[in-house]
């Protein structure tokens, strides 16, 4: 055992080394609790980072979810000296890769078995979500039983949206250059499991010709083999090769993932007549082999050997399904699943169709599963006794995966959240302590005794145990015994000083100037601390100065996908302008895309969309234009024969009130003239008029007293006409009365309600204007609240996981979300418009996305 190998591994015994990998060494170790050989990845000592550890945990997620005979087990996870590690099945056997540049002698049917195995393997994980994206000789192992082992599920990609996996990005390459898929190669974002299907399809064509079909590396144009050259073709290696096989594998390496089949299920059934036909026709001609040479030693008795009857075979073939069924009952009835799995996986191979087994396989399945489920609760409980937070909450995550509603394993979360919100408040306290005897320190190197005090006394309030502040209080009593000491301190210090000098020299700065930090009176050497900490700083300033180099190469390859996703979310900005007949508004958003990237298809594409939209619009308004216009003229024409009709009717008025003035000037003419000519007669005949009823019977004999008796008697003025009716009669009052008196209530009423109003007209009252906001939290989040804060109120939403669309009223919200893989809570601030669309980016401190290219490249160096 090698000095760097551990000798424990948590509460694995390390047996020795079994080689290194990308992100880290495999350690052989026995399970003492158990007594088995399990196999230990640990991730390596200088290459822990945020993205290594997310890849080694997305490994254990993604392995530790599977429970198959083609599947590399995952027994536990855990944290080994602050590196997490994942312990495994071990696997006593050679990689595919091993066995095909050893040039092991392999029949084709084994050949074929071997790729319905891996099929059968990778098809299982596809179905449980799981995306390899690395399949690879060297990922394949063949243990000594002959049995297929699929390993390293250290960048697949888990489908499920709760499992919180990190998507890839547009542009990042996956894999290994000679067995990737070509939308793997292109960097598409949204590979699926036909990519693993033109993997394997690469491990078949190399097993069957023992070379790759793709071969070479990026200065050999390894890209553009496998985006537009096809392979050499198999009948190239192997003339005779059955075109059926041919057909297989060329369909596996489509270059178009939608002619690839839809699935390894559907791989599997084509192989299953090849597995059976070449396996026949072997144990046929091993059995004439055999036949032969028995004929050959009985050459002298002319004995000739039957044929080998087929039926035999089936016979055989039978047996050895009962045999596997009933070990596969015995099996289950014993609990041991895992046994009871393999053998009614056996029968499928031999019957892919038989009912009994697919029973049999899915009890054994859900007994894996429930005992999986056990291991991983008891293991969390255990790292969290310990305060392996972290192994801890993995572990919970897998158990929870297996089974949300388990209630062990959803205690054991509950416990593990209080664990955690327990170590942030002592944390807090500790700042708080840290600050208030900093303060205590500070106060009483100045010589300001009373302000130390105050700050020992809020020291020991959060701490009443505190020695520190102890001590510190014990100092300020005895200020004049420390006055005394004060030349013994200066030597002290300066000894000290030369000593953290020394070490500083030496490598150690952080110790140097912790050694001085420590030292009391901090006074004594402030002025070495000081120069001690410039250096320190301008050491960190270079190295931080490389770091923002490294981070802003990291932010050059992601700005363009900053620049896909900026320009999707304009043109769907337009987009939605088009529907509101925006048009100018739209077409600025899409100048503005073509001017920066003028061959943008898309945005040309909508260009022209608003463009016939306008023109669209625009006839629209002309015919609208011109209805309206129509419209019009009829109501002019209209209004102009009502006003001629009234102004007949006026112009017949007219004439008939002159004909009437007419008749009176006449009428009143001819009374002129009678009165003239009466005036005219001779006195004899004169008569006296007078105004009918105005004169009183005294006065009339009074006047025919004095009058003398030649004058005639007088007599009373004869009727004038009197003029027609209408004319002469006056309108009613009354109707005039009527309409006042009701005007007057109506009034009185008006201001009886207007005063019920506060003396104002009511007013519509408009709801206030609500708006959009998106919330994308990288690598993802769970909103905990959205508080208004003007009102202090929650709002209640129906998303929660983000990224997600809210619809709110306008205002400023404050946002509160949690992700378990990080510590703490992610708090800002938002501002939402009327009728106006936001997007809200934030990720949780520490999270950076991931170098992929960087890495693959790395190993394969």
């Amino acid at each position: 055992m090698s000095a760097t190998t551990p000798k424990t591994i948590a509460r694995y015994q390390v047996v020795n080394h079994l080689g290194t990998g990308g992100m880290g060494s495999v350690f052989l170790a026995r399970d003492p609790a158990l007594g088995r050989l399990v196999a230990i990845k640990l991730l390596r000592e200088g290459f822990d980072s945020p993205e290594l550890r997310e890849r080694f945990e997305r490994e254990a997620r993604s392995a530790g979810r599977l429970r198959h005979t083609n599947i590399v087990t995952v027994f536990d996870v855990g944290e080994h000296g602050n590196e997490p590690f994942i312990a495994m099945e071990y696997v006593e056997g050679q990689t595919l890769s091993r066995l095909i540049s050893q040039g092991a002698p392999m029949s084709l049917g084994r050949k074929l078995r071997l790729m319905d195995e891996l099929s059968a393997g990778l098809h299982y994980a596809h179905r449980s979500g799981i995306v390899h994206r690395d399949i690879k000789p060297e990922n394949i192992m063949v243990d000594i039983e002959g049995t297929v082992k699929v390993l390293d599920f250290g960048i697949a990609r888990i489908n499920d949206a709760g499992a919180g996996s990190l998507k890839t990005k547009a542009g990042m390459l996956m894999g290994t250059l000679n067995y990737m898929a070509p939308e793997q190669m292109m960097g598409l974002p949204d590979v699926d499991a036909r990519a693993d299907i033109f993997s394997a399809g690469a491990v078949f064509y190399e097993l069957l010709t023992s070379r790759q079909a793709f071969p070479g590396g990026l200065e050999s144009g390894i890209l553009n083999k496998i985006i537009n050259v096809d392979p050499e073709p198999l009948a190239a290696f192997k003339p005779n090769i059955d075109p059926a096989i041919v057909e297989v594998v060329n369909r596996c390496l489509a270059k178009s993932r939608d002619t690839r089949y839809r699935d390894l299920g559907e791989v599997r059934k084509h192989l299953q007549p090849l597995i059976r036909r070449y396996t026949t026709e072997e144990t046929v001609i091993g059995s004439q082999t055999m036949v032969a040479a028995f004929v050959a030693a009985e050459a002298e008795t002319r004995v000739v050997a039957p044929k080998p009857d087929t039926r035999d075979l089936d016979r055989l073939r039978g047996e050895q399904i009962r045999t596997h069924l009933e070990n596969a009952r015995n099996a289950l009835a014993a609990g041991n699943f895992t046994l009871a799995l393999e053998a009614s996986q056996s029968v499928l191979l031999l019957d892919a169709g038989h009912r009994d087994a697919h029973d049999l396989e899915n009890q054994a399945r859900a007994g894996l599963k429930a005992e999986q489920l056990a291991q991983f609760v008891t293991n969390a409980r255990r790292e969290l006794e310990r305060g392996a937070l972290t192994s801890a909450s993995l572990l919970v995550d897998e158990a929870l995966s297996l089974n949300s509603a388990s209630p062990e394993a959803v205690e054991i979360r509950t416990l593990l959240n209080d664990a955690r919100r327990q170590l942030a408040e002592a944390e807090d306290r500790r700042h708080k302590l840290e600050a208030a005897l900093a303060a205590a320190q500070n106060a009483f190197t100045n010589g300001d005794l009373i302000a130390a005090t105050a700050h020992v006394d809020d020291a020991l309030e959060i701490d009443p145990a505190s020695a520190a502040a102890s001590a510190l209080q014990a100092e300020i009593a005895a200020i004049v015994e420390q006055q005394r000491r004060a030349e013994e301190q200066a030597r002290a210090a300066r000894a000290q000083i030369a000593d953290a000098r020394r070490r500083f020299a030496a490598g150690d700065h952080a110790g140097a100037i912790a050694a001085l930090e420590l030292f009391k009176p901090p006074a004594a050497v402030a002025e070495a601390l000081s120069e001690l900490r410039v250096e320190f700083r301008e050491i960190e300033r270079l190295r931080i100065e490389a770091e923002v180099k490294e981070q802003e190469r990291k932010k050059r390859l992601e700005a363009a996908e900053a620049l896909r996703k900026a320009t999707a979310q304009t043109l769907a900005a337009a987009a939605a302008l088009l529907d509101k007949k925006d048009f100018d508004g739209a077409r600025a958003l899409t100048r503005k895309v073509l001017s920066e990237q003028p061959q943008h298809t898309e945005a040309a594409a909508l260009e022209v969309r608003i463009e016939e939209q306008r023109e669209k619009d625009r006839r629209d308004k002309e015919l609208r234009a011109k209805e309206q216009r129509d419209k019009e003229q009829r109501d002019k024409e209209q209004r102009d024969k009502e006003q001629r009709d009234k102004e007949q009717r006026d112009r017949e008025k007219r004439e008939k009130e002159q004909r009437e003035k007419e008749q009176r000037e006449k009428e009143q003419r001819d009374r002129e003239q009678r009165d003239r000519e009466h005036r005219a007669k001779p006195a004899a005949d004169a008569t006296v008029f007078l105004p009918r009823g105005r004169v009183s019977t005294p006065v009339l004999e009074a006047l025919a007293a004095d009058v003398p008796t030649a004058v005639p008697p007088i007599r009373e003025t004869p009727p004038i006409e009197a003029p027609r009716p209408e004319a002469l009669t006056p309108r009613p009052r009354s109707s005039k009365m009527f309409v006042a008196v009701g005007a007057v209530v109506l009034a009185v009423v008006g201001f009886w309600l207007w005063s019920l109003t506060g003396g104002d007209p009511p007013r519509p009252v408009n709801a206030p204007g609500s708006g959009t906001v998106i919330l994308d939290i990288l690598p993802w989040a769970t909103i905990e609240s959205i508080t208004l804060k003007a009102q202090g109120t929650v709002m209640q939403t129906d998303c929660s996981a983000t990224p997600c669309v809210l619809s709110l009223p306008a205002g400023q919200y404050h946002v509160r979300a949690v992700n378990p893989n990080y510590p703490g809570t992610l708090e800002f601030d938002v501002t939402v418009e009327s009728n106006g669309i936001r997007e809200q980016r934030q990720s949780f401190p520490g999270f950076e996305p991931e170098g992929e290219v960087a890495t693959i490249l790395e190993n394969k160096k």
